[in-house]
């Protein structure tokens, strides 16, 4: 619902300015998305190298038992 309301918000923006600004619009909602997908992917990184590392802790401690 949140995405519906941004998505008519940019179209009414659209709109209102002239052809040239639609693509520079279209050109910083593509750069905004690139980047907030190479954000996503970098903490999906970071939880895996946690998760591995929590992993590698949690098998030496039981290593260290035996």
């Amino acid at each position: 619902m949140l995405l519906k309301s941004s998505i008519d918000k940019i179209l009414f923006v659209i709109l209102l300015v002239n052809k040239k600004d639609i693509i520079i619009i279209i050109i910083i909602i593509i750069i905004i998305i690139i980047i907030i997908i190479i954000i996503i992917i970098i903490i999906i990184i970071i939880i895996i190298i946690i998760i591995i590392i929590i992993i590698i802790i949690i098998i030496t401690i039981i290593i260290s038992f035996y």
